[in-house]
């Protein structure tokens, strides 16, 4: 088993978990989980709590890590075997969805925005009219399909949890690594956006993005177990 050295692989040392983050799924509130679980296993800054949503990137504030992170004597340690991968899944179509409404309107987000004509933030057919386009689909994570980032690593992922049951399937996992160090808060914007339930009964009236959308997810689908409209 090769972990990327990318960001999508955070390795939980204390409870040899391996998180495999997929954008939009949850991974702000995962992440400052995990940390605040980490930091309790290890018996550092008991004292601590890092509840604010900046925090969850901060260099300073992480007890997670990127294996490019990692010793080498600890990246070789790490097999399947001895080591548990777990990571959160979302309905393609509610994915999607998100993407479209969080990233048109979050002011932090032009970047991501700009990797699209501007015409692609109109609404949400002329978005998936755009990913339907040569080479969109694959520009940005937020949008990628979920199967294609987890590469070559996909069947050694033991837990898949769906972000529709993120608040009670994620605290059972971690109580099975981690005991009682396993209790956390939940924050008030927990998986804010990631929650947002958009109208997708109004979004989805059109077949032809529906279809669009079919067909760029089909992967998800199939490999996920979401059933198509």
């Amino acid at each position: 088993m090769e972990l990327p050295h990318q960001q999508i692989a955070q390795v939980a040392l204390a409870g040899k978990l391996i998180y495999l983050a997929i954008p939009k799924n949850g991974n702000s509130f995962v992440r400052r989980v995990m940390n605040q679980i980490e930091m309790r296993a290890l018996s550092v800054g008991k004292e601590l709590c890092y509840t604010d949503s900046e925090s969850t990137y901060d260099f300073d504030k992480q007890f997670l890590f990127t294996v490019a992170q990692l010793p080498g004597g600890i990246r070789a340690s790490i097999s399947e075997e001895t080591w548990v991968l777990f990571t959160i899944i979302r309905n393609p179509y509610e994915r999607v969805m998100s993407c479209f409404y969080d990233k048109s309107t979050n002011p932090n987000a032009a970047g991501t925005r700009a990797q699209l004509p501007s015409r692609a933030w109109r609404d949400f057919p002329s978005f998936i009219e755009e990913l339907g386009r040569k080479d969109r689909l694959m520009l940005d994570g937020h949008w990628m399909p979920q199967r294609y980032q987890f590469g070559g690593l996909f069947p050694y992922i033991s837990h898949f949890i769906d972000l529709a049951s993120l608040d009670s399937d994620l605290p059972n996992l971690l109580t099975k690594v981690y005991g009682r160090a396993a209790v956390f808060h939940t924050f008030p914007d927990s998986h804010a956006t990631a929650q947002k339930r958009e109208p997708l009964s109004r979004e989805l009236a059109s077949r032809e993005t529906v279809e669009t959308i079919n067909a760029l997810y089909a992967d998800d689908f199939a490999s996920l177990g979401y059933e198509t409209l």
